[in-house]
């Protein structure tokens, strides 16, 4: 994944300008710039945009601004922060019996979810375009189900946290291959929406 940036530089002098203003940032190459002169405010301002390719760990990105007074020569500099954080959740559904004869009959899967994002999920649902919504303990197509009570509103652990739940449905019909797909969502560090989806078949 890649991280944009947008980044303001701006005199907040009124009485003299700055030269030779340059942006430095050593995390994120394609943030730096040369800018040059910057008129006394409120017009000496500059923004952009610049991006982090293939982003795959988190980390702080300084972005620091340099110059001259064009007035008495002295030099004068400031910087920023910003943290990036990495979102990433993931989703597997595993068939027990990955097939079954025909006419059919009973199969059990498992969910399992994780985050590999930086920051803690709360996971909100578990939608199947095929089962339904498998966070409702009410749902009629499919039995045994734990996940309303394992994966919905609760929390998974940034780097690596993971919880799993299980259900049965009927797969019935002509011999396969009979596909089912999961999709969760869920809340990063209690602001940002975040999916993973997965899918197998039963034949």
């Amino acid at each position: 994944d890649s991280a944009q940036f947008s980044i303001a530089v701006f005199n907040t002098s009124q009485n003299f300008a700055m030269q030779n203003v340059i942006v430095s940032d050593e995390q994120t190459s394609a943030c730096e710039r040369e800018i040059g002169r910057l008129e006394p405010s409120p017009i000496g301002k500059t923004t952009y945009t610049c991006w982090q390719e293939d982003v795959q760990s988190a980390f702080d990105n300084v972005a620091v601004v340099k110059g001259i007074n064009a007035t008495n020569s002295q030099p004068d500099q400031a910087s920023d922060t910003v943290r990036v954080e990495v979102l990433e959740l993931s989703a597997t559904i595993v068939p027990e019996t990955p097939s079954i004869p025909s006419p059919g009959g009973s199969v059990d899967f498992t969910v399992t979810l994780t985050n590999n994002s930086s920051v803690k999920v709360e996971l909100d649902s578990l939608i199947s375009p095929e089962l339904g919504n498998l966070g409702d303990p009410q749902n009629e197509q499919v039995q045994n189900n734990t996940c309303p009570q394992q994966v919905i509103g609760r929390n998974l652990s940034a780097n690596g946290g993971s919880r799993s739940c299980k259900f049965t449905t009927n797969v019935t019909g002509e011999p396969g291959p009979h596909e089912f797909n999961i999709t969760a969502e869920g809340t990063a560090d209690g602001v940002a929406p975040i999916t993973g989806s997965g899918k197998t078949v039963v034949t």
